[in-house]
């Protein structure tokens, strides 16, 4: 399957690179505390925000409403993915698109399992790491925030923090539970795995690389003392 960057909607993006050199631990299951679990998560939860990782929450559409700006202005949100399929535009779209303080990145994308979702992953990760190499903080949202953003929040999660498709989704599930992508999408971001995999030259398992983008780097005051389910740390001498 084909990985051609599209231009979506003209939105400038550029690649952050990661410091060269940059040793970490490989990643073991003490490095991420459990923010929640299946018990604790409450039905109510899902039409809320999570924070999945520094930076970037995902969530349901009504977050992102005309009413939601005290919610956004709250998270210091400035940075919005909107997800919907096209039939869904006149219910489902970027609300804040004439107020300087939000950049839109839209996507028309069908919660279907033969939907080519895998195309836009490279383009997601590139507006939401330029977005978080200014110092934005970026919300992903589609109408429920359980499968199509999902799956985006997930690919990026997966080749940021150079992880495997089983160990993102276990670990995002400690934060929202409720996340379901459907079977095409689990089988396209498998795939991806794969093919990030390949480039970066990593097998399956190995964790360490030498150009591996640490938590450390987008970590501020703010979030150090919130629980981090995405966390590196440095190798001991």
């Amino acid at each position: 399957m084909s990985l051609d960057v599209v231009n979506q909607q003209n939105v400038a993006v550029q690649q952050v690179q990661p410091p060269a050199q940059q040793e970490v631990r490989p990643i073991r299951e003490n490095n991420f505390p459990s923010a929640l679990d299946k018990d604790n998560w409450k039905y109510p939860m899902r039409r809320v925000a999570q924070e999945i990782c520094p930076g970037v929450f995902l969530g349901p559409y009504c977050i992102a409403t005309s009413q939601s700006l005290d919610y956004l202005t709250e998270r210091q949100i400035t940075h919005i993915i909107c997800v919907r399929h096209s039939v869904e535009a006149r219910f489902i779209k970027p609300n804040f698109e004439n107020m300087e303080r939000f950049t839109y990145m839209t996507l028309n994308i069908a919660d279907v399992g033969s939907e080519n979702i895998i195309k836009h992953f490279k383009p997601v990760k590139a507006f939401i790491d330029a977005a978080l190499a200014a110092n934005g903080r970026v919300l992903i949202h589609g109408n429920a925030g359980i499968s199509r953003s999902a799956a985006l929040a997930i690919a990026y999660i997966m080749e940021t923090y150079q992880l495997t498709y089983d160990e993102t989704i276990k670990k995002m599930q400690l934060i929202r539970y409720c996340i379901n992508p459907n079977d095409g999408f689990v089988w396209q971001l498998k795939e991806y795995e794969l093919i990030y995999r390949a480039a970066l030259g990593c097998q399956p398992g190995n964790h360490h690389n030498s150009n591996k983008r640490s938590i450390s780097m987008v970590d501020d005051s703010e979030t150090q003392n919130q629980n981090r389910i995405f966390k590196s740390e440095p190798m001991e001498e």
